[in-house]
């Protein structure tokens, strides 16, 4: 059994350089389940599904596409029995629209709060909010405080190290199973596989399929006579700009807002039919990259990446956080041993263990992380933050990590320096 990337999986069929394409031949006589595949963009769809479908043939290759939300890429048969909806609707979802009720409501950050009170019972029921961005997610946070709870709140993003993340994972199910009320502000990293249970849910502007995923997360283990609530709006920065702008293609967030704004409320058992007509918008006129064309033309230079993101991979710095102890002695032998063959499943194990540690940011905050770290000082007088496996990764020591004031937070995550707390909580 072989568990993998969607990426990986990607460059395996289509990358040209060898050694990303060495794997190809694993797939023959092969059961390959695809999850979540509707992450894909949609101009793949129709390529994919001719080459999912060629292997299966040429390969004898067994493909299972599993998600919620079945995007249109192969026409082939439907594992799931047609019409199974649960006995009752566990949630209902509502639209906010602005005044002229023509569009979804645009609303800046620090009108959030009046936003969940106006339209959610946020004091009676535990609460989840879902923004797009990550510097929105502490933004979401300090909301959520602005309201005082008095329950519990955490946060969940991609700044939060793995390590933390299952911490936090493991005190919200705590929570959930003591029937603690609580809340959590966090991006698209609770939006599938994550086993966690909300009475209402808000979820910023993103695609339909995405706002479907997270909405998952509501009333999920199915009340006995309880309708939980997801509540959809667009939220903008002072400059009245998206969040979800640079992060979702335009396409998925049109058709989005064409399906919301037909039907602005609508329940669980809806959802079916409405993202059917959400794919079949998408489809419509949409300019498709030719992959399996390309390929049985033998074109295979023209490699398409799978996410968009792939190119934003080279303005990006790991970053190692020490949260334990033991990370440092771990980093300082993968840094310093010189590692062999014979040795390459020690070193990929110990490459496992220390990336519960890692984060990624943008490389233009190095300068800044190091001038916020200039001051403070280690008990073996090396610097807080520097550099480490000749340049390509950083790290942060433990004298940097607090709750407040420090440029990682257990709560927040990475804080970036260059960011105060009144200008953190103005803009997006």
């Amino acid at each position: 059994m072989v568990l993998t990337t969607m990426v990986h999986f990607w460059e395996s069929i289509f990358n040209p350089r060898a050694n990303r394409s060495m794997n190809f031949h694993r797939l023959s006589n092969a059961v390959v389940i695809l999850d979540e595949p509707q992450t894909i963009s949609p101009r793949y769809w129709h390529g994919l599904g001719q080459l999912l479908a060629y292997l299966s043939q040429k390969c004898n290759t067994f493909f299972l596409l599993m998600t919620a939300t079945q995007p249109q890429i192969v026409s082939e048969k439907e594992l799931a029995p047609p019409n199974i909806l649960f006995p009752y609707n566990r949630h209902q979802y509502e639209v906010v629209m602005a005044e002229n009720e023509e569009t979804i409501k645009k609303v800046k950050i620090e009108e959030l709060a009046g936003l969940l009170k106006a339209h959610l019972a946020i004091e009676k029921y535990s609460g989840l909010v879902v923004v797009n961005r990550k510097k929105a997610a502490v933004q979401a946070y300090r909301v959520l405080e602005s309201l005082n709870l008095q329950a519990p709140i955490l946060l969940l993003s991609g700044w939060v190290t793995p390590y933390r993340r299952r911490i936090i994972l493991r005190y919200l199910k705590w929570l959930e199973k003591k029937g603690i009320r609580h809340y959590l502000a966090a991006t698209q990293v609770v939006e599938a596989g994550v086993d966690l249970d909300f009475g209402w849910v808000f979820r910023d502007l993103g695609p339909l399929d995405s706002i479907i995923q997270v909405a998952g997360r509501c009333n999920r283990h199915s009340k006995k006579d309880f309708l939980g609530k997801v509540v959809i709006a667009e939220i903008v920065n002072n400059r009245g700009h998206s969040t979800w702008r640079n992060i979702y293609d335009e396409i998925l967030i049109d058709k989005t807002k064409e399906v919301l704004i037909n039907k602005p409320s609508f329940s669980e058992q809806d959802v079916g039919g409405i993202v059917d007509k959400y794919y079949k918008k998408i489809l419509e006129g949409l300019a498709e990259i030719p992959l399996f064309e390309r390929l049985s033309q033998g074109q295979w230079g023209e490699y398409a990446k799978l996410y968009a993101e792939e190119d934003e991979v080279t303005n990006n710095v790991t970053v190692f956080i020490e949260e334990n102890a033991s990370l440092w002695p771990m980093l300082k032998k993968l840094e310093e041993a010189e590692w062999t063959l014979k040795d390459r499943d020690e070193q990929k194990r110990l490459i496992q263990k220390v990336m519960q540690y890692a984060i990624e940011i943008p490389k233009n905050m190095i300068s800044a992380c190091r001038s916020f770290c200039a001051n403070l000082f280690t008990e073996d007088d090396e610097p807080i933050f520097r550099p480490i496996f000749e340049g390509r990764a950083w790290l942060l020591r433990k004298e940097a990590i607090r709750k407040e004031g420090g440029l990682y937070s257990p709560v927040l995550g990475f804080i970036p320096p260059e960011i105060d707390d009144e200008e953190f909580s103005s803009i997006l």
